[in-house]
């Protein structure tokens, strides 16, 4: 889409300021879930093997990216992961980071994160 842009504004709009970065290779609704994951191991220090389970809650407009389930729990591809709140947040809260590389066919598969 482009917009037209008037001269006398030259200057005095910049659209650059608007712009944001992701800091994780997911939709934008995800993002928070991960912060909140890697916030909570850098504060507390958590053994994996101390975590019974998780309990994540968010809006019913972002219902999809919880369900279903299962393939939330376990994407069985990279878009699918990158929509999932529970595969970012397990993989936060076991790797204390989410890279690119966990969207891959090997990242998909990390067997601690997918139990």
């Amino acid at each position: 889409m482009q917009t037209s842009v008037d001269a006398n504004d030259l200057g005095t709009t910049l659209k650059f300021l608007a712009t944001q970065f992701k800091l994780w290779p997911v939709s934008g609704h995800v993002g928070p879930f991960i912060e909140a994951a890697i916030d909570i191991q850098s504060e507390h220090d958590i053994a994996v093997d101390d975590i019974a389970g998780v309990q994540l809650v968010g809006s019913p407009a972002i219902r999809q990216l919880f369900e279903p389930a299962d393939e939330r729990r376990r994407p069985s591809n990279a878009a699918s992961a990158a929509n999932s709140i529970q595969f970012a947040t397990a993989k936060a809260l076991v790797h204390r980071k989410v890279t690119l590389g966990d969207f891959t066919a090997e990242g998909l598969r990390d067997p601690v994160v997918v139990t």
